[in-house]
């Protein structure tokens, strides 16, 4: 049974997250990617992940009667809906655990790596180095069916599809977290990519799609992040002695 501060410090360290960690609940979600902890036990025997920190996963979290609870993300709310939230969490005594972007970004771990990965791609290198944001490969998948089924396949659900080519699939991204921006699908066209995948998206980025000739793949946000969630509890499971547990969630 591990003490909280060995797995603070193992995960910090997994996700390379630096900053405050005060235990301030009105703070909790205001702090982009950095480990934020609201304290329970000092030493932990059961955990659940979750895609978001919802008040439904936090109840199932409770229910679940664990020590802590690792949430990639935390629902943005106003200041009193939060302080609610997180006080059911202070009276049962749970540890709260978000990751933040870092979850996307992370190397092999990170849902970038692990959708590409599970795509096939190949050869895979950074599409944007300033932000850490962004991979792209060759594609083991040459058709844009073909690519839709393994996506449809992977995340259990029909994904948004648009074809903006009828070209043979040789180069494509993966772009987990962020709606893409369109100075990113420039970088992806200057790369040779043909075709992205992400799990966020507006009018603006099909529009840019439409116009650079990329095929545009919008998958479930919840699924594709929850097979990050799924690297992370086979981590933890190897190295600690501790239940795991992935909730069931809403997709959002």
């Amino acid at each position: 049974m591990p003490r909280l501060s060995t797995l603070k410090i193992f995960l910090d360290r997994l996700y390379n997250i630096h900053g405050s960690t005060e235990n301030i609940i009105t703070d909790l979600c205001t702090t982009k990617d950095k480990s934020i902890i609201l304290h329970g036990k000092d030493y932990v025997k059961k955990i659940a992940l979750c895609v978001n920190a919802t008040s439904e996963t936090i109840q199932a979290a409770i229910d679940a009667k664990v020590d802590m609870l690792i949430a990639h993300n935390s629902e943005e709310l106003d200041k009193d809906s939060k302080e609610k939230k997180f006080q059911a969490l202070k009276d049962s005594r749970i540890t709260l655990y978000v990751i933040g972007m870092s979850m996307d970004t992370l190397y092999v771990y990170g849902t970038d790596h692990v959708l590409a990965k599970a795509i096939g791609l190949k050869y895979t290198r950074r599409l944007e180095k300033e932000t850490n944001r962004g991979l792209f490969g060759t594609s083991r998948i040459s058709t844009y069916k073909m690519f839709q089924r393994r996506i449809n396949w992977l995340t259990h659900e029909a994904s948004e599809a648009y074809q903006n080519n009828k070209e043979t699939i040789k180069k494509a991204v993966v772009y987990m977290g962020d709606t893409p921006e369109e100075h990113i699908l420039k970088i992806a066209a200057d790369n040779g990519c043909n075709t992205i995948l992400c799990n966020t998206g507006n009018i603006a980025l099909k529009t840019s799609a439409k116009d650079l000739n990329i095929n545009l793949f919008i998958a479930n946000y919840t699924a594709t992040e929850r097979l990050a969630l799924l690297a992370l509890k086979k981590i933890i499971d190897d190295k600690f002695t501790t239940k795991t547990v992935l909730l069931d969630e809403t997709d959002y």
